[in-house]
């Protein structure tokens, strides 16, 4: 190893979702960027199909962390007495899973990309308890692990606002950077000539606030208040009823309201699929009370779907002066009474004609600002 010129990357916590691809981005740019051959790296992962990436400068080191607790030992015990007995003099640390390294007197960038330790004031289910306790636990971690050594980054405006408000950083101490947003529009389909009534809602529910049970709660109040349109009605969910235990709950809860079969739970859906949904459906919902990005809005907007959302800090930052957006309180009578106007107006889907500014998301590179 290079002494003094060796960069720590610890992301043992990116196993799926936005976080393994964020780190799949990360080590695609450390392979092909040539300003990061003046470095020698070390990269902490638990994923061992990641082990292609090593190289003659690259060292990918595969840690065991299947549980939260574990991800959490290591972060604050493990890697620093790795560091300490390998003898390893670091350059910086790169942290991308939230937390940074506790007593290194190194410079460390942290990627905060995790928003439930921002949401104190969002509700959880009893049956949570261990959502719960995790969002305790790592919100004193994030705070414990930040100093005044630490580059924060994350990916929207309300982040960095609530993360000085809650945390207490210095706005200088905070960097926005968007994800890489790659949208492409390849599938070709025939408009319908009439609605399909069908409404889309692509988000596995693997935490409450993703509020699933919003959507289903409206159901029940449009079967009330316009019984036809809601004979014809079909919402799509990505997730299956047995998925989890908050899916089960749900499905528990679309039956006792008898909505269940104006739900189709399709489960997992590939890029094609996802495509011919946003595409044919009439409405797109995204009732979520939390997100770091909200990636699916954008999609959304791009093209030009009407979209139903929760107001909150992050779909009006994501959607700032896109004219097919309706944003809406969390109240299940309000969203059937928009859904019933969307449809009794008649408003063909092509009205929405003003294209998305994807230019204001235009995602910057974190290698390149690392480098810089």
């Amino acid at each position: 190893m290079n002494q003094g010129r060796t960069i720590v990357v610890n992301d043992i916590a990116a196993t799926s979702a936005g976080a393994y691809t964020i780190l799949v981005q990360f080590l695609e740019e450390i392979s092909n960027t040539a300003e990061t051959k003046a470095f020698d790296w070390i990269i902490f992962v638990s994923c061992k199909e990641l082990m292609k990436y090593n190289k003659d400068n690259i060292k990918i080191i595969n840690i065991n962390s299947k549980s939260w607790l574990k991800r959490i030992l290591w972060d604050l015990f493990g890697l620093p007495y790795w560091l300490k007995r390998n003898n390893i003099n670091v350059y910086s640390i790169y942290s991308l899973q939230n937390t940074g390294i506790p007593f290194v007197r190194i410079k460390q960038y942290i990627y905060i990309h995790q928003p439930l330790i921002l949401g104190k004031d969002i509700n959880l289910k009893r049956f949570e308890w261990k959502i719960k306790l995790y969002r305790y636990i790592y919100y004193y971690c994030v705070k414990w692990t930040i100093n005044k050594r630490s580059t924060i980054i994350v990916q929207t405006k309300w982040m960095k606002e609530e993360l000085c408000k809650q945390f207490k950083i210095s706005k200088n101490n905070i960097v926005i950077i968007k994800p890489n947003i790659n949208i492409d529009f390849k599938i070709k389909i025939e408009e319908p000539k009439k609605y399909s009534y069908q409404l889309f809602y692509p988000a596995v529910p693997i935490v409450s606030y993703k509020n699933h049970e919003l959507l289903i709660r409206t159901l029940f109040e449009l079967r009330n208040i316009n019984s036809e349109l809601f004979s014809k009605i079909k919402v799509i969910f990505t997730t299956k009823q047995s998925f989890n235990k908050l899916t089960e709950y749900y499905y528990s809860l679309s039956k006792r309201l008898n909505v269940s079969d104006k739900i189709e739970w399709l489960g997992y859906l590939n890029k094609r699929q996802m495509e011919e949904k946003y595409l044919k459906s009439d409405i797109f919902l995204f009732p979520s009370k939390l997100e770091s990005f909200g990636l699916p809005l954008i999609e959304a907007a791009y093209r030009k779907r009407k979209v139903f959302t929760l107001d909150n800090s992050f779909s009006r930052e994501l959607l700032d002066g896109y004219s097919g957006v309706n944003y809406l309180k969390d109240d299940p009578g309000i969203w059937a009474k928009q859904i019933e106007i969307y449809y009794n107006e008649n408003i063909s889907r092509n009205r929405i004609e003003e294209k998305f500014n994807m230019k204001k998301h235009k995602d910057t590179s974190i290698i390149n600002f690392l480098m810089k």
